[in-house]
């Protein structure tokens, strides 16, 4: 697995896989994330279970310092597809902050699949009889833009 170092002053990233941004102001991750590493934590999270499985894996030696774990655990897991971004981003409170986490991101995520179920369901809303409801009249079958009724 490759590891990007990385040293933003901001926290706009977008996955490389999907185009989504990794992290959205609600909390959700990119679907093609596949384990994230809170350094300051010295955990795994949010990760797939094969992730897990490989974490828990590893030894927590007592000696170790957290991210000791974590360098046995990226150099441990087999996966080609995956690359890890090491991101430390900075900021000022009272002082200056940092923090940084550690996000593995399969690039061979099937995006596809995901597209595919997602303009099924959009596809069945507006297609479906509606009593009240958007028009359709500025639907594409790639973008959807709402248009509310006129009043």
């Amino acid at each position: 697995m490759q590891i990007v170092l990385l040293d933003l002053d901001h926290d706009n990233l977008f996955c490389p896989a999907t185009g989504n941004p990794l992290f959205d102001e609600n909390g959700d991750l990119s679907p093609a994330i596949d384990f994230v590493f809170i350094h300051e934590l010295g955990e795994i999270v949010n990760a797939s279970p094969v992730a897990q499985t490989a974490w828990d894996a590893i030894d927590d030696r007592e000696e170790d310092v957290d991210y000791d774990r974590f360098e046995r655990f990226v150099a441990s897991y087999d996966a080609p597809n995956l690359i890890c971004f090491e991101i430390t981003t900075h900021g000022f409170a009272n002082g200056p902050v940092w923090s940084t986490v550690s996000v593995g991101i399969d690039m061979n995520y099937d995006i596809d699949a995901n597209v595919v179920a997602t303009k099924s369901a959009a596809d069945e809303y507006w297609h479906s009889p509606q009593e009240e409801g958007p028009s359709t009249s500025n639907f594409s079958s790639h973008i959807f833009i709402p248009v509310s009724p006129a009043r």
